[in-house]
């Protein structure tokens, strides 16, 4: 799969520009580039049952915030990682996700990037006449 993001400078501790021809595209680019980011290689435990996200937030940014915080909790607290995303329907208010679910073997996952959490200042959306570009900045821990 060919991912469409680089790094960027920022005052966090890492940020990326992910490009995508539709906002849905954006927030599917924006999915694989944080995997790109944090894992080098995951060993699956199990498979799990599929699992619906539903998302709600007052505008696009904020909602591209949750999508991502979702994804962290599901990597970082359940120890699951997502494959097969689709959106099923994104508003600039609402997001609803089906995945499968993979239970993460812990011990013999490889992680790049402990990234603790996304940064609010600088996440942003805009829009070009040939396509949309989001920028986002995440904390990282510093022992990685």
């Amino acid at each position: 799969m060919n991912i469409t993001y680089e790094k960027i400078d920022n005052i966090s501790d890492l940020g990326i520009r992910v490009y995508g021809e539709s906002i849905e595209k954006i927030f599917i680019n924006v999915f694989y580039a944080i995997c790109d980011l944090m894992i080098k290689r995951v060993k699956v435990e199990r498979y799990l049952e599929n699992t619906v996200i539903q998302l709600a937030a007052n505008d696009i940014e904020e909602l591209l915030n949750k999508w991502l915080s979702e994804v962290f909790y599901f990597l970082t607290v359940k120890n699951v990682f997502l494959s097969n995303v689709c959106i099923e329907k994104l508003s600039c208010t609402v997001m609803i996700v089906k995945a499968n679910a993979q239970k993460i073997d812990v011990e013999r996952t490889l992680i790049k990037k402990n990234i603790k959490a996304v940064a609010l200042h600088d996440l942003r959306i805009t829009e070009n006449k040939k396509n949309f570009c989001a920028e986002v900045c995440f904390d990282v821990l510093r022992n990685n």
